[in-house]
């Protein structure tokens, strides 16, 4: 897939976008910076409102080119170094979401299925709405 990042963008657009090619993954962003198999606190997370321009310094725009084999770190890192935004993915579990930190080495097609898995397992009744819920 293809994320065009612009300036112009809320981070929700970016959210979904990228949701709708990994329906069982979702972008939280983040106020700060996180390494490698690290996971970042709630309290840090940004408002799906925000606009891209209202959480960096860096202001080009460009495209990110994201496909299923491209480990969790390798997309966090790209976020971070070429548009200067700090990104976690998240992974639908059975409760909810859950920051994939412990996992970063694996990849998003794995991570997704992993989702998947945990959706289809979930009793009836109860939410699967990304927007609703957060980690």
């Amino acid at each position: 897939m293809l994320l065009v990042i612009n300036d112009h963008k809320s981070l929700g657009l970016l959210q979904q976008e990228f949701s709708s090619n990994y329906p069982f993954l979702k972008l939280s962003f983040y106020d700060k910076p996180h390494g490698i198999l690290e996971a970042t606190e709630k309290s840090h997370q940004l408002s799906a409102r925000m606009l891209v321009r209202e959480v960096r310094n860096l202001h080009h725009s460009g495209t990110l080119t994201i496909n299923p084999d491209d480990t969790v770190y390798s997309i966090e890192r790209a976020f971070r170094d070429r548009f200067n935004l700090n990104v976690q993915v998240c992974r639908r579990n059975t409760f909810g979401w859950v920051q994939t930190s412990g996992s970063d080495l694996v990849t998003l097609g794995e991570q997704n299925e992993i989702g998947r898995t945990a959706v289809e397992k979930k009793s009836p009744g109860t939410r699967n709405d990304f927007l609703d819920d957060e980690y």
